[in-house]
């Protein structure tokens, strides 16, 4: 999340006097970022070899269970959990879980083991639930839109329900 602000400041050159807004954190019900059970950020966990090295500005520690990769938890440098990939026998990544820097949990992908692209994006709120499953095409920008809250809506593009939202919170700045 805070990667994400920098680059779009960067991006377009904005002040810090421009405030950037969250779609997944605004426009979920009662706010983004489901709570998540406190040994998901553990750093060690019984029973699995873990090995830890830098990565990036942070760093990455794998996880084997008797051999095998099962996960992998990446880290900024203050210790805070950004996300956690999930690996089938094969080392193939199937989901990467993402946390906001709150520690809560913003979304969680899917990935197509054949190719190791994300297939599917689910976005959760403050109680747990996903409230919107975004297809994802072959590149990984995403397509379909389905919001299952408050109200059950398809949308044939991402964009649609991102639209409504911004139309929504302009509403109410012009209040």
């Amino acid at each position: 999340e805070d990667f994400e602000e920098a680059r779009i400041r960067q991006a377009w050159s904005l002040p810090d006097s421009v405030e950037v807004r969250h779609f997944w954190r605004e426009a979920a019900p009662n706010g983004g970022g489901a709570p998540v059970d406190q040994a998901l950020l553990a750093k060690h966990e019984p029973g699995l070899t873990a090995f830890t090295e830098p990565s990036g500005t942070g760093t990455i520690t794998r996880y084997y269970d008797n051999g095998l990769l099962t996960k992998a938890r990446v880290r900024t440098a203050g210790g805070r959990l950004i996300y956690l990939d999930e690996f089938d026998s094969a080392r193939r990544r199937t989901t990467r879980r993402c946390f906001d820097r709150e520690g809560r949990l913003a979304r969680i992908d899917n990935f197509n083991p054949a190719n190791g692209k994300a297939t599917l994006r689910r976005l959760f709120d403050r109680s747990g639930n996903c409230w919107l499953t975004i297809w994802l095409n072959s590149v990984g920008w995403p397509t379909k839109a389905v919001r299952h809250l408050p109200e059950q809506v398809a949308y044939d593009h991402l964009g649609e329900c991102i639209a409504e939202w911004v139309d929504e919170a302009l509403a109410d700045i012009e209040r």
